[in-house]
């Protein structure tokens, strides 16, 4: 109170916004139905028949490595992390991706038969996948790759 005068302080309340409430829902099944939805129908066989022979790479090695469909790749890793993979590029074409740092890249390109180059923001070597390429041609790659990651 200031002579005759009162003061009353108020804070002024706001309405909260309405949430809605949202279904859940489950985890999205990656296969060759849900690719062929967004990519092209070729390119997804292509894909598919890469992974196959990337697999047999795998299992006829003995690597500990699980395969696991992403909505943008398929990944074989070793716990959380990625090793290695094939991932979409566009609708229709697809490449290699090798989890490398910088400074191991200059070993994982002496090893390929194929041109690669090392993408900074994923930090992981690539190649571009044109169906010149013989997957059995980049076996010591693969070696290579997780031979270095097995290091770690």
């Amino acid at each position: 109170m200031v002579g005759d005068e009162e003061f009353l302080l108020l804070n002024r309340l706001e309405e909260e916004p309405e949430i809605k409430a949202r279904s859940a829902r489950g985890m999205e099944v990656y296969d060759k139905e849900f690719y062929k939805q967004y990519r092209n129908g070729e390119s997804v066989d292509s894909f598919f028949k890469v992974v196959d022979e990337v697999e047999a790479i795998v299992k006829r090695k003995g690597w500990n490595l699980e395969k696991k469909f992403n909505k943008h790749y398929m990944g074989f890793k070793t716990g959380f992390p990625n090793v290695f993979g094939i991932h979409w590029l566009g609708t229709r074409s697809f490449g290699f991706f090798f989890k490398v740092s910088l400074s191991q890249f200059p070993k994982i390109e002496k090893v390929s038969p194929y041109k690669m180059e090392y993408d900074e923001r994923w930090k992981q070597a690539t190649l571009k996948y044109d169906g010149e390429i013989e997957v059995k041609k980049l076996e010591p790659v693969f070696e290579k790759i997780y031979d270095l990651f097995m290091e770690k």
